[in-house]
């Protein structure tokens, strides 16, 4: 899991974003919080922080100055802004350092799964090109080293994600469908189809971010005969639909 460190001047505020929003789901867990940019700058030299969501405005060290500090100590942790405003007038300065994104209190729940979203992807991508695994994917090698039944449920479903299924999945692990079910959410902590939705979401995240699959390509390739099922899944699970996801990673091969 990513470890994310709320910084804001409101306790109010801090609680509701450690506490509203699926952070868990997204492959994150709040670390910790902190009431100034004082505060924050102990939390980062003294644990492990992967991303802060910074209020802009604070009394003392504005969150872009508190941007700029990280930006030349601490490059590698990443910076989400919050502000009160819509209007964000001081985008220019943010980005050049390194900012990646940007929050309106109180964020919206598709606005926060499409900025975290994106960001747990270029964390897990950077993870990757260090020869290294992703938390996420960590964790879920630590459930399933021991048991070899797991080890294969999930090479099963790496292999058939387009037309996985229960009864298939029981079979490969020699159970029948309603005893795996359980079994199976007893052991990862996540119901079968809940596991399924997500493996194809992240492939369908990788295959629209690519050179050969329009939106329809991708969700036909994952088993979705219906392109507005697609849609509709790839909404819930990111935030946003499949051709918002496409602009932000533009293909001039598709249309």
């Amino acid at each position: 899991m990513y470890r994310v460190l709320i910084v804001d001047d409101e306790a109010e505020i801090r609680s509701a974003l450690a506490t509203y929003y699926p952070w868990a789901e997204l492959g994150y867990v709040v670390a910790g919080r902190a009431s100034c940019a004082t505060e924050a700058r102990a939390a980062i030299q003294t644990d492990t922080i992967d991303v802060v969501l910074c209020d802009i405005r604070m009394p003392g060290e504005s969150g872009l100055e508190f941007a700029a500090w990280l930006a030349a100590g601490h490059p590698q942790v990443k910076v989400v802004l919050l502000s009160a405003y819509r209007k964000f007038e001081y985008a220019q300065e943010a980005f050049k350092y390194g900012v990646k994104g940007y929050l309106v209190k109180p964020p919206s729940e598709e606005e926060f799964r499409s900025v975290f979203g994106a960001l747990a992807r270029e964390l897990d991508a950077e993870a990757e090109a260090r020869g290294t695994e992703p938390p996420a994917r960590e964790a879920l090698k630590a459930e399933t080293e021991g048991d070899p039944v797991l080890r294969d449920i999930f090479a099963y479903l790496r292999g058939n994600i387009g037309d996985a299924c229960l009864k298939a999945a029981a079979r490969a692990a020699g159970m029948n469908p309603t005893y795996f079910s359980t079994w199976f959410k007893e052991r990862t902590g996540k119901s079968f189809s809940t596991t399924v939705t997500a493996m194809r979401m992240e492939k369908a995240a990788g295959l629209l971010a690519g050179k050969d699959f329009s939106v329809a390509q991708a969700g036909a390739e994952l088993g979705y005969s219906n392109p507005k099922n697609f849609s509709r899944a790839f909404r819930r699970h990111f935030g946003s639909s499949p051709r918002a996801y496409r602009r932000l990673n533009p293909n001039p091969h598709l249309d």
